[in-house]
């Protein structure tokens, strides 16, 4: 297996593209190869059906080149769909601030990064994925590979997900590191400019429009400001109901 492994990881040299469809040198098209072939020797993991674990646990931080992908994926999905995300946009808006604390943190590599504040993927709608053939990396890489933190590398996935592999697996399996794809991603982002690291709800909440989404993706938004509490409409009050009795 670390030969075949290695020759994955061989492949990132070629990649020039995220999120480009059919395409042999697509980064994501890459990592679903990686993990399709780690299925075959472990089998898919035994997640029930509309199982939610990973998109309600921790929420990830996409890159620039990510979130234009995933916008223009989105701008294409049905009205409704795009109500429902935006909406669940700003439902999360009150966690902003410990949001904000926690992304500054993770660009200074801080060592007391801890866990995301955020509880739901503002994606996750009617208990699945809405944008899930535009998905991030880390969402194709997880419950497949392992990941190193600090000194240490680990697994990268759920505890239902390790209890699986590590009840099917032979014995001796390596698990092919996402290190490596995630680092092409840095790169194929830093060639295209400076670009910024963000939560999926910040990302949102700089490309709404009033009720809608602005027309394009932004490369690197001002989140300080897209983030700010949006002011909310005093209630309107209702003429009485001459049918309803007043208590004594």
């Amino acid at each position: 297996m670390s030969q075949t492994i290695d020759a994955f990881v061989a492949q990132l040299a070629d990649v020039r593209t995220v999120g480009a469809d059919g395409s042999p040198q697509d980064l994501y098209g890459l990592v679903d190869r990686l993990t399709a072939h780690f299925a075959t020797t472990v089998g898919s993991v035994a997640c029930r059906d509309g199982c939610i674990t990973c998109c309600s646990s921790e929420l990830p931080a996409v890159s620039s080149l990510e979130w234009r992908v995933i916008y223009r994926h989105l701008l294409t999905l049905p009205a409704e769909t795009r109500e429902g995300v935006r909406q669940m946009a700003e439902l999360l808006r009150p966690l902003q601030p410990a949001m904000a604390h926690h992304r500054s943190l993770k660009l200074a590599q801080s060592d007391q990064l801890g866990r995301t504040p955020a509880l739901q993927c503002p994606f996750l709608l009617n208990g699945g994925c809405s944008i899930y053939a535009a998905r991030p990396l880390i969402c194709r890489g997880y419950g497949y590979t392992g990941a190193t933190l600090g000194e240490q590398t680990g697994f990268f996935g759920c505890s239902l997900a390790s209890a699986h592999i590590s009840a099917v697996a032979p014995k001796g399996l390596d698990l092919p590191l996402f290190d490596p794809y995630q680092a092409k991603l840095q790169a194929l982002n830093d060639a295209e400019g400076p670009s910024t690291w963000a939560y999926l709800a910040q990302w949102l909440w700089a490309h709404l429009d009033g009720d809608g989404f602005v027309a394009e993706a932004i490369w690197a938004p001002d989140f300080a400001v897209a983030s700010a509490p949006r002011a909310v409409p005093a209630p309107r009050r209702l003429p009485p109901n001459p049918r309803l009795r007043r208590g004594r």
